[in-house]
């Protein structure tokens, strides 16, 4: 019998053990891995390598921090991801395919983060997680308590069902001896004592086992479920949440938070029943015009205070007293003119202050005094003119500052002195007429400044010395006239200059020469009438080079010398008659290049000579009457070719010789007569598709390839003779190709902007047709063709 006890109690422990084992907080069996899989995907792949049949372009960040998603490369030949790190695109030779394993741009850049102070940061806690390891601690403890009861019992019943040993004294044994035995041996007595069994009464050993049950169940019960429902519905109410009367509340039990929302409540004055335990209070959209002193005295517990979007006009210089763990304030759109000078040194955490859209129209020298933690500073849209220059002194840790939409006009040159940690600077929308230098010069870890829409006239040379980590710097809508060599001296970081919508008149050799790692230069909308030799040398990674009305009339052979990365040209609204032999040679990865919108009359046969690797080329919008045979000889990556609303006359197979890989060709409002007669299929083998409306044209061979999707054919004089015999057939028989009804994009309409036109082929004669669509009339009146 103690055998078998032993070897249950073993069983038990091990029971436990194991267990114990299984409820080790953090194991799942999700997290097992089986092996073998791997390997067995790896004997299924063949030997052999198959055709390439597609490439996939991984998603990235623009040089405009902007993401751009993956897409795969498999239309026709077009199966190589190619271009740059920050411009992609397919291409149909795999000389030119990206290696994208070397590109660095899949994260958000550094220069797109202002480099914020980490939050604070709570240990997340897998509630789940806890609630089962918890559920399988007590499980387990249970099994082991029940486990030794359980032997504890059967030890003890044991027990009682031995025989009952009374050990009397043979003095006793005396007394008690019958009458009749006085002859008995005295051994003998004492054996019958001790051969005497104990007497149970029927109920009392399955009584014994009713209460050992019992007492198991008990502490079951009590360690699986420690408080039944009652108790817990007892405890709720007693300790309910603490809430104002006239506002909501909630509490996070995950981060044992309080949140108090009193937004948009018409409230005149600030509750005065908050909470102590208070952590956020929403204050916002009320009608208080003032905050007295104190009146947040018993939140000590307040992070976060949100008084924006209200009637504020007046804050008591103690308005904020007590709340020294306060970490963010908002006091944007409300109706503030100025601020007490020690209104914020209560407190000293402050994280982030928000104070734009209203109607400040100075700043307290000490205003913003002792605020060392402070990283986001956002002073926008107000009326200031001018800021003490003093007032940042003591914001070391200023990680953000924003003073766009106010009125300065100057700024003194020690404003920025202690800004060293600052990693973005938004002036725009101010007065400023001239940057000087020096200015900026202690903020050498600035990753950002913006200086767009100012009035601003002349930048020094040195202007930006020091700022050795700036990456984007803009300047547009302002009245900058010249840049010189000096300008941009020390930018060695910079990827991102925007100076459009300025009255620069020229661009010198060397006022570039510091900025190698620039990506996007946009210089539209100035005066810019000539492009010199060498003038953008030393941008060897330029990538988007924007050049549109600026009415270039003249450019040098040399002018985009040294762009060897230069994906994007755009020169709308340029003034060339006609475009100098080879203007664009050297550049290998030119991508897209437009000349749209301009003067141009005439396309020579070198114009583009080189550009093997281009993909577009936009030139609708001029005055081209003339396309010299062979002038796109060079371009076999071409795929979308726009000459609409030009000049152009009769298109014959020399026109587009060597566009063996165009796929859409826009030819609308010309004056074409005739277009391809014969060898389409040999000369566009993957046109896809083919816009001809409002031409002049009488008749078409439609000599296409499988390829051709959709074919655009309104708008001209159709002859519905003999000669447009094959294209009525066509019509009919690929009416897909050729609809009735179009989806399109009208002309200046935004991108996604559609409008459904009709297709017509609509007959000009015989006199008895006009006006009839060529699909509509009788085969009878083809029947002598």
């Amino acid at each position: 019998m103690m055998r078998g006890t032993e070897l249950l109690l073993g069983y038990f422990l091990v029971k436990v053990m194991v267990c114990d084992a299984e409820g080790e907080p953090g194991q799942t069996i999700d997290d097992y891995i089986i092996p073998g899989f791997n390997d067995s995907i790896e004997a299924e792949i063949g030997v052999t390598e198959t055709p390439h049949v597609e490439d996939k372009c991984r998603g990235y960040y623009d040089v405009m921090g902007q993401w751009d998603p993956p897409f795969v490369c498999r239309t026709g030949s077009y199966l190589y991801c190619c271009g740059t790190c920050g411009f992609r695109f397919c291409c149909a030779f795999k000389s030119s395919r990206l290696d994208q394993t070397t590109c660095k741009n899949y994260d958000t850049p550094p220069w797109m983060m202002t480099g914020r102070p980490p939050p604070k940061v709570d240990v997340a806690l897998e509630s789940a997680k806890d609630k089962t390891n918890l559920i399988v601690y007590v499980i387990c403890g249970v099994v082991a308590i029940m486990a030794l009861i359980g032997i504890f019992t059967k030890l003890g019943l044991e027990k009682t069902q031995r025989p009952h040993r009374e050990n009397m004294s043979r003095a006793l044994a005396h007394v008690i001896r019958h009458p009749a035995s006085e002859h008995t041996d005295d051994a003998g007595l004492s054996q019958h004592y001790e051969n005497i069994q104990t007497r149970l009464t029927a109920n009392s050993f399955p009584g014994m086992q009713i209460t050992a049950l019992m007492v198991v169940w008990i502490l079951g019960t009590s360690l699986v479920f420690p408080q039944s429902d009652t108790a817990a519905t007892e405890k709720v109410a007693e300790d309910p949440i603490p809430c104002s009367k006239v506002c909501t509340c909630q509490y996070d039990d995950f981060i044992s938070e309080l949140n108090m929302y009193c937004s948009s409540r018409n409230f005149t004055q600030v509750p005065t029943d908050m909470p102590p335990s208070t952590y956020s209070l929403w204050l916002d959209g009320n009608r208080f015009t003032s905050l007295p002193a104190a009146a947040f005295r018993d939140l000590t517990n307040l992070d976060f205070l949100n008084l924006q979007n209200g009637q504020l006009t007046t804050v008591d210089p103690q308005a904020f007293k007590g709340l020294g763990s306060l970490a963010h304030i908002h006091l944007e759109r409300n109706r503030l003119r100025v601020l007490p000078g020690t209104v914020f040194q209560n407190t000293p955490n402050l994280a982030s202050l928000s104070l734009h859209n209203n109607q400040l129209s100075r700043i307290e020298e000490r205003l913003f005094a002792g605020l060392s933690q402070i990283w986001l500073l956002n002073l926008g849209w107000n009326s200031l003119t001018v800021l003490p220059e003093t007032a940042f002194h003591d914001l070391q840790g200023l990680r953000e500052l924003i003073l766009a939409g106010n009125r300065l006009a100057y700024l003194q040159p020690q404003l920025f002195q202690n800004l060293g940690e600052l990693k973005e600077l938004d002036l725009t929308g101010n007065y400023l007429k001239v940057i000087k230098a020096n200015v900026f010069l202690k903020l050498t870890k600035l990753q950002k400044l913006y200086l767009a829409q100012n009035q601003i006239l002349t930048v020094v040379p040195r202007a930006f010395a020091g700022m050795k980590s700036l990456r984007w710097l803009d300047l547009t809508n302002n009245k900058v006239t010249s840049l010189h060599d000096d300008t941009f001296l020390g930018l060695h970081n910079l990827h991102v200059l925007r100076l459009s919508h300025n009255s620069i008149t020229g661009i010198r050799p060397r006022t570039f020469r510091d900025l190698q790692y620039l990506e996007e230069l946009r210089l539209s909308y100035n005066r810019i009438r000539t492009l010199g030799d060498r003038i953008f040398e030393d941008l060897g990674h330029l990538e988007v080079l924007e050049l549109e009305h600026n009415q270039v009339q003249e450019a040098h052979v040399g002018a985009f010398t040294g762009l060897s990365h230069v994906a994007v040209i755009n020169l709308s609204g340029s003034c060339f008659r006609t475009l100098p032999d080879q203007m664009f040679k050297g550049l290998p990865r030119l991508h897209s290049l437009h000349l749209d919108r301009g003067c141009l009359t005439k396309i020579t046969t070198q114009a583009f000579s080189g550009l093997s690797g281009l993909r577009r080329l936009f030139l609708q919008h001029n005055n081209i009457s003339v396309v010299e045979h062979q002038s796109f000889v060079d371009m076999v990556g071409l795929s979308g070719l726009d000459l609409s609303f030009n000049k152009l006359g009769a298109l014959t197979t020399h026109t587009f010789s060597g566009l063996k890989n165009l796929e859409y060709l826009l030819l609308s409002n010309n004056e074409c007569r005739q277009f391809l007669q014969n060898g389409t299929r040999q000369i566009l083998p993957r046109l896809r598709y083919l816009d001809l409306r409002a031409n002049a044209l009488t008749s078409l061979v439609p000599d296409f390839s499988d390829n051709i999707e959709k074919l655009l054919l309104s708008g001209n004089r159709w002859k519905c003779d003999c000669s447009t015999l094959p294209l009525r057939n066509y019509a009919l028989r690929k009416s897909q190709v050729i609809p009735r009804l179009v989806e399109t994009h009208a002309e200046g309409e935004e991108p996604d902007t559609t409008i459904t036109i009709y297709n017509n082929i609509t007959c000009t004669s015989p006199p008895r047709l006009a006006g009839q669509d060529l699909r509509d009339v009788d085969g009878e009146h083809f029947q002598n063709c």
